[in-house]
């Protein structure tokens, strides 16, 4: 069982009949998944599946957000077996699609400044490659971070200028 956060594309009724000729209504659901990127997806949902969710989904707007629980069945498809407007009470950071995209945020910023940290840090150490001291090491790596991010203002180098590291 799992649960996904969607957030409603369009919504169209569409009618069909049974094998005994029986008329029946179905939905043809066009939703954005926000539990994986905003990823768009399709799917049919039909009133002899889970009433309570066709009956929500039957009369959703463009715009609406739901929350899905879900749970596999025999033949591998994934049954809606639930729907909530707002997130159920036992709400965790992937249920709740602000703090989701709020952690990938986190998480990219973290990545990016792991990244520019070790590639500062590899500067620093070729700069220094004679008689290097690991804390000189690590000062200029930070700077060379600082100046990436813009922390410090460096006057402009011209042609022509030596440049050196204090």
């Amino acid at each position: 069982m799992s649960t996904m956060c969607i957030q409603i594309v369009s919504v169209d009724v569409g009618q069909s009949k049974t094998k005994a000729n029986k008329p029946y209504e179905f939905i043809d659901l066009v939703f954005k998944n926000k539990s994986f990127q905003d990823k768009v997806e399709n799917k049919k949902i039909m009133p002899f599946g889970n009433k309570e969710v066709f009956d929500v989904l039957r009369t959703a707007e463009k715009g609406n957000i739901y929350y899905i629980t879900r749970e596999k069945n025999d033949t591998g498809y994934w049954d809606w077996t639930n729907i909530e407007a707002q997130p159920p009470e036992d709400t965790t950071p992937k249920n709740n699609v602000a703090t989701l995209k709020q952690s990938y945020d986190q998480r990219d910023d973290q990545k990016q400044l792991y990244i520019i940290r070790q590639s500062s840090l590899t500067n620093a150490v070729n700069t220094l490659i004679g008689g290097v001291k690991p804390q000189e090491v690590k000062e200029l790596a930070q700077n060379y971070v600082d100046f990436v991010f813009g922390l410090e203002t460096y006057p402009p180098i011209t042609q022509g200028d030596d440049v050196f590291i204090d």
